[in-house]
């Protein structure tokens, strides 16, 4: 993974006194070049780089990985201090999974109690997993704080009875108890004061995006042969796995409508890990795509270590969600597509909204084929609008999610926290 090491040092600004920190995690798995999957992860390892950067702020992670992926995890750096991976086999977002990283945290504290952390800070999307961080803190004797990258809700899941469980007023009890519980979005926060969590303990923060590795466009003559995309044809991009609520049928109906006006159109799709129904859903969709016949148009590829050079090519970067319910509540390729100046398009599901100002840094749709067609053909027939929303969601990167911005608003917290600021 390039490292993401910010080329300014942060300061404490005044009299602020020297910050540990101690990051939970989790999940990572990353592939044997470091190449990380899933937004939570990325934008923890950004926000903890930028942090370690300054001289008085020391971030050590504690996060768990599946066998195969263990040695790849303890090599690759993601943080500039220490790193602890425990080994974790359960499937991910199961109950054996959350017990087990639950078990091994509570080992690791035990063990580690003689570190003089200031803050534990735990990140997840299910609101379950803020029971590390709670028990975490008490061993270590120090604060806890938690950050929840998806809404507590309901709906939405293909396991609607599993997820409702790891969502249940018991197991979110230790957000309850957090000192501070940040939420990505209001659209998190908006459903933690529903589950009964103070509006005094949350605080609305955003993750970090690096813009400096999503914008250079002339990298896009960097891309292999093989994505099969004929001159200037217009080239859709879209990154995320094959879950219902992602919403690629959606997308690929779409693209049967605009391939009418663009039957040149090409869709490239970067699919993450396998997860629960991977291969099913894989098979539906394939068979989708040839009733349609749309097999010269999609493209599909696994984890790649180019994708700054595939945003950069990219005329359209599409998530088409029908909803948010799982790790973020709203897609990181979205942000990253932004930084590079590329052109949006998301679905008006969850936090996607706040991010994307419709007609100003990119466009929205809704979870429709019939929309989301008439929004792309719009786009397509309109070069310069897409240029102009890319540069304006360059600037919302810059000003809003950059690393230094989002690293300093966590200085604050965890200032403020220490301070006595939220019991």
């Amino acid at each position: 993974m390039q490292s993401l090491q910010s080329p300014n040092q942060l300061q404490l600004p005044g009299n602020k006194r020297s910050l540990s920190v101690c990051m939970l995690l989790p999940k990572v798995e990353p592939t044997e070049e470091g190449v990380y999957v899933g937004g939570s992860a990325k934008s923890l390892i950004i926000l903890m780089q930028e942090l370690s950067s300054c001289s008085c702020i020391s971030v050590d992670l504690v996060t768990s990985s599946p066998e195969r992926a263990l040695r790849s995890a303890r090599r690759h750096k993601m943080t500039g201090g220490a790193q602890f991976v425990l080994k974790n086999n359960g499937k991910p977002q199961s109950y054996a999974f959350g017990l087990v990283f639950l078990f091994k945290v509570v080992l690791w504290a035990l063990a580690h109690r003689h570190k003089s952390y200031d803050i534990v800070h735990g990140h997840s999307g299910y609101g379950a997993y803020a029971w590390a961080t709670y028990l975490a803190g008490k061993l270590l004797g120090c604060r806890s704080v938690h950050t929840l990258y998806c809404p507590i809700e309901n709906k939405g899941f293909v396991d609607g009875q599993h997820r409702r469980a790891l969502n249940s007023h018991c197991l979110l009890r230790a957000l309850k108890k957090m000192d501070r519980v940040v939420a990505m979005t209001q659209n998190i926060k908006k459903s933690l004061l529903q589950a009964g969590v103070e509006p005094r303990k949350v605080t609305v923060m955003p993750n970090a995006i690096d813009p400096r590795y999503f914008a250079k466009p002339e990298e896009a003559s960097l891309l292999p042969e093989a994505l099969g995309v004929i001159g200037n044809a217009p080239l859709l991009l879209y990154a995320g796995n094959l879950m219902e609520s992602k919403g690629l049928d959606i997308l690929i109906d779409a693209l049967g409508r605009v391939r009418a006006k663009h039957p040149g159109i090409k869709l490239v799709l970067t699919l993450e890990l396998a997860h629960k129904g991977f291969h099913t859903r894989e098979e539906e969709l394939a068979t989708h795509i040839r009733r349609l016949g749309l097999e010269e148009n999609i493209t599909k590829l696994g984890i790649i270590d180019y994708m700054p050079q595939l945003v950069a090519r990219a005329d359209i970067v599409v998530s088409p969600y029908r909803d948010t319910q799982g790790p973020s509540d709203y897609p990181l390729i979205l942000m990253e597509a932004m930084a590079a100046g590329r052109c949006v398009v998301g679905t008006n599901a969850g936090g996607i909204p706040e991010l994307i100002a419709d007609g100003h840094n990119g466009r929205l749709a809704d979870p429709t084929p019939e929309s989301l067609a008439e929004v792309i053909g719009e786009l397509l027939e309109s070069p310069e609008d897409r240029t102009e929303m890319g540069q304006n969601a360059k600037k919302t990167v810059r000003e809003k999610y950059s690393p230094n911005v989002v690293a300093e608003q966590h200085i604050d917290l965890y200032e403020t926290i220490i301070r006595g600021g939220c019991n």
